[in-house]
């Protein structure tokens, strides 16, 4: 019996992994036939990332049963959000920081690709708003569902916690898809990845991780793109 729910965990985290990477690469496909302007592109482009979380995430909790408190949605006091958002307030600057040094040491630019790909200026306020929402609210709480949530609870009955928080940080980072993003994400998924285990909560991290994405967002439209 333990055999076999060993196998349903490691499963699960395949499958999640190779249906997320899946869509990644097929996706791009039917957009380059699109011919859209840079804006829309982007847009389109986070609209789909945030679908294909939601599906994939979705999809995993119903095929595997996984319940609300297995992904972590357990009750917290206000202490530890307010210590995550304080603490994604240090972190942030020091990840931007090393991820510019990462791309200004391989000879690239100190700008930021990925708040680059956010730029929908050209579409409108609308836009604008939209694509606000979703990387501040939306996408902080579809990833970590899926890397806190499904990645880490089956890391974590598998292999314990340690495995589960650099696991689910390593397979965060990889999923940025650029290179010079790896180390910093990396970094910050650790520091996600302690919440979840220290709070026996997804909230932390979710707050984390809007907060991270929310600063990130602002100081990008005040032209300081780390």
């Amino acid at each position: 019996m333990a055999e076999i729910q060993h196998e349903r965990g490691i499963r699960i985290v395949v499958v999640a992994i190779t249906s997320v990477l899946g869509a990644m690469v097929l996706l791009p496909l039917p957009m380059a036939a699109l011919e859209l302007s840079d804006a829309a592109e982007n847009l389109v482009a986070i609209l789909l990332s945030a679908l294909v979380f939601l599906v994939v995430s979705f999809g995993v909790c119903r095929v595997y049963g996984l319940t609300r408190l297995e992904l972590g949605f357990n009750s917290v006091s206000h202490a530890p959000l307010v210590q995550a958002a304080l603490l994604s307030v240090v972190f942030m600057p020091i990840t931007g920081l090393l991820a510019a040094l990462v791309r200004h040491l391989r000879g690239g630019s100190w700008d930021n690709p990925q708040l680059t790909s956010l730029d929908v200026t050209a579409l409108g306020s609308g836009a604008e708003f939209l694509v606000a929402v979703c990387v501040v609210v939306l996408m902080p709480l579809l990833e970590e569902i899926f890397f806190r949530g499904i990645i880490f609870s089956q890391l974590r009955s598998e292999r314990g916690a340690t495995i589960a928080i650099y696991g689910s940080a390593f397979v965060f980072a990889l999923f940025h898809l650029h290179i010079d993003l790896v180390v910093g994400t990396f970094v910050l998924g650790v520091v996600m990845g302690f919440l979840r285990e220290r709070s026996n909560s997804l909230w932390p991290a979710i707050i984390f991780h809007g907060t991270n994405n929310g600063l990130a967002w602002i100081l990008a439209h005040q032209g300081l793109n780390i």
